[in-house]
């Protein structure tokens, strides 16, 4: 399958976008299954409150690092543009991004594109069934991957990439 596929991750101030949880980092990996890593997309997004303690404590983001920064839906779009034609996306628990996306169209009034999503959870629990836990960390862990920071949109689309490929 030599197709370019797009690892996607949020970094966000909470669970649901419908209780008020807001984007605060997008990370993005464009990468070949034969081939490798082909770019990166990392963009913070300026959220409309602060970013809870709790949040910064788990992702090492801090409105310092959010300060100046666009709100969320220029953050996505530019990831769009960014990735061009490939409509093809991996994220490790995809509905999770996916209601952010739809909360982000949704609040615009703007229209998504086609986007097809692979799940790494599903295909994790399908693949390797006797794992106590299917956190991102414990699956990289199992497959022997070298991964970056958690809770960091870019390391943790890289780490959703090598899962997928692996």
């Amino acid at each position: 399958m030599d197709r370019d596929f797009i690892a996607l991750d949020f970094e966000t101030t909470g669970l649901q976008p419908g209780d008020g949880s807001e984007i605060i980092e997008i990370g993005a990996v464009r990468f070949s299954p034969i081939t490798g890593e082909v770019d990166t997309f990392q963009r913070f997004c300026a959220p409309s409150g602060p970013i809870p303690k709790r949040i910064t404590r788990l992702t090492g983001i801090s409105d310092l690092d959010v300060a100046g920064a666009e709100k969320p839906w220029s953050g996505w779009c530019q990831m769009l543009e960014w990735a061009g034609d490939c409509d093809h996306f991996v994220a490790h628990n995809a509905p999770f991004e996916v209601r952010f996306i739809r909360e982000l169209v949704k609040r615009e009034g703007a229209s998504l594109p086609p986007l097809w999503f692979f799940d790494t959870l599903v295909l994790a629990r399908r693949r390797i069934p006797e794992l106590p836990s299917y956190k991102l960390s414990d699956i990289v862990a199992h497959l022997g991957i070298v991964s970056g920071v958690q809770h960091r949109a870019v390391d943790d689309a890289r780490a959703a990439s090598q899962v997928f490929i692996n």
